[in-house]
């Protein structure tokens, strides 16, 4: 994903894995009565649909400047290579087919404006001088999947198909994606995915902390704003795991906290670390073959959870603008036992 242009201890050798009923946490939503927000979302895909000369195309880059400025950089490409981008983009008989089917599968989007509307709500109750951002659509024949900033969110719509499409999602490079990345590309994901990188605009970190720690604890309270803005979403689709994954892993987080602290990774530094915990893998082998990917992440997201559990006097604005990742450690307390 993009944003400004976007989660077990090896005994022997395997890893078992234990169930549990109570793998997700129930967050509440704050008293929104008295926040007015009403969110729309510009279809900017069925707009350029109907774009059929240079001419719409120049009145459509006036009629959305921000969004050619920051999303087709329009600076940087000058006004008349950005108009006839997008009137290149109307006249493509593979867009026209995928603006079709994301009509068909997704109808008026009202599921989604509705849990972004409410995740503005309770980011304005935090932040009361928080101004809610533009959101559109449009249909990219993926080149990316979401822009983010403090002003505006642009969704890839077609991305989000998932299954309902005959075309093979593709990153901006024209890489094919695989699997366990391209099955979090459904309509449900759209939501925690705008909340997940709209999380960057307030998560505040110590960016010479280079520790595997500092990382952990940046997602986890990036995990955590999503959930408070969106708590009726499962903490699966909010970390891209399937339901059985978080199960396991709540299971089992005495294994996985004793690999991380029996190996002393919480402080080692550099890519190598990263690559094996926080980044995108389909599994954390180090750990045993069952354990998923980006599980540093999830570690995260528990630490800080137990720390907001055990610091009930801190807020989400003040958890956000926290950059001592090892004081976050400190008081979470966070020691999972058997």
């Amino acid at each position: 994903m993009k944003k400004k242009n976007y989660l077990f201890y090896l005994i022997a050798c395997a890893f078992i894995f234990l169930t549990s009923c109570a793998a997700d946490h129930q967050e509440k939503l704050p008293d929104l009565s008295g926040i007015n927000i009403t969110l729309k979302i510009n279809r900017l895909e069925q707009e350029i649909d109907k774009i059929s000369s240079v001419a719409d195309a120049a009145k459509f880059i006036e009629k959305y400047p921000e969004f050619a400025d920051k999303y087709l950089s329009k600076k940087q490409m000058g006004d008349s290579a950005t108009i006839y981008e997008i009137f290149k983009l109307s006249q493509s008989p593979y867009i026209d087919t995928l603006t079709q089917e994301v009509s068909t599968h997704f109808g008026d989007m009202e599921q989604v404006r509705l849990q972004l509307e409410t995740a503005f709500k309770v980011v304005k109750f935090y932040y009361p001088d928080f101004k809610t951002p533009a959101v559109y659509t449009i249909t990219t024949g993926f080149s990316n999947d979401l822009f983010v900033d403090s002003a505006m969110v642009v969704i890839g719509i077609d991305y989000f198909l998932g299954k309902n499409t005959r075309y093979t999602v593709r990153n901006h490079r024209g890489e094919k994606l695989p699997a366990y990345m391209t099955d979090r590309y459904q309509k449900d994901y759209i939501a925690p995915a705008v909340m997940l990188l709209f999380a960057q605009v307030f998560n505040q970190k110590d960016e010479m902390d280079k520790t595997l720690l500092s990382e952990m604890i940046a997602f986890g309270k990036t995990y955590h704003f999503a959930k408070m803005t969106l708590p009726s979403v499962p903490d699966s689709v909010i970390m891209s795991y399937t339901g059985e994954e978080i199960e396991k892993c709540t299971a089992n987080q005495d294994v996985l906290w004793a690999h991380f602290v029996q190996k002393n990774l919480f402080f080692d530094k550099g890519n190598a670390v990263l690559n094996k915990y926080i980044n995108e893998r389909p599994f954390t082998t180090e750990i045993g073959d069952d354990c998923p990917g980006r599980i540093g992440r999830w570690i995260g997201w528990q630490m800080v959870r137990s720390f907001i559990r055990n610091n009930k006097e801190v807020k989400l604005p003040q958890l956000m603008a926290e950059t001592r990742a090892q004081y976050i450690f400190e008081k979470a307390k966070y020691r999972p036992a058997k």
